[in-house]
């Protein structure tokens, strides 16, 4: 417990707490967007590649998921990176640890997009060495209601959620199944 605390304060510093980060260039993310079978974009997406990931694949990462405000909204999957996530990729960079983040056309209050954000999920896991017990989920704005939507509807999964200026979760927010979840 001491250590989800110890992470949940670490995220939350370098999420809330003004730092001078180097501003994050999408160059620093590969395309990590979910595609039908038609190869055509569902959810667009960005995934930060720790280095450490390929000097030492053997070594388990963390991996945060950041869900971007209504201002980043679109399909250009570049509107994501921008200033919002820069204290949040210096961190990631710091810390040898795992950066996605998806876009949405609106919200993050649809059961089938965070269902969409957890197939991604299980993508990374599935291809990166991914430590399952450290998923992190942050957002801002739209991105925090998302961030309650995400812990809402998969309890258990994150380590811990990091809801920041969140607007109202979605209709089928459960308060009652995140009692035992580390939020901050």
């Amino acid at each position: 417990m001491k250590r989800v605390i110890a992470v949940i304060a670490v995220v939350a510093a370098f999420v809330l707490v003004p730092r001078i980060a180097p501003a994050a260039n999408v160059a620093d993310f590969i395309d990590f967007s979910l595609r039908n079978a038609s190869n055509q974009v569902v959810l667009p997406g960005r995934l930060y590649v720790p280095p450490e990931a390929a000097s030492d694949p053997a070594t388990p990462r963390p991996f945060i998921l950041f869900m971007h405000g209504a201002g980043e909204d679109g399909t250009n999957n570049t509107s994501q990176i921008n200033v919002n996530i820069d204290n949040l990729l210096a961190e990631a960079k710091r810390r040898g640890a795992f950066l996605y983040a998806p876009q949405t056309t609106s919200n993050w209050s649809s059961a089938a997009l965070t269902a969409n954000v957890m197939t991604m999920i299980g993508q990374a896991e599935t291809t990166q060495n991914v430590d399952e017990t450290r998923l992190y989920v942050t957002g801002l704005s739209n991105g925090g209601g998302g961030t309650w939507n995400m812990a809402s509807r998969y309890p258990g999964v994150f380590a811990a959620a990091l809801p920041i200026a969140g607007v109202s979760p979605a209709a089928d927010f459960l308060p009652q199944r995140l009692l035992k979840e580390p939020v901050w």
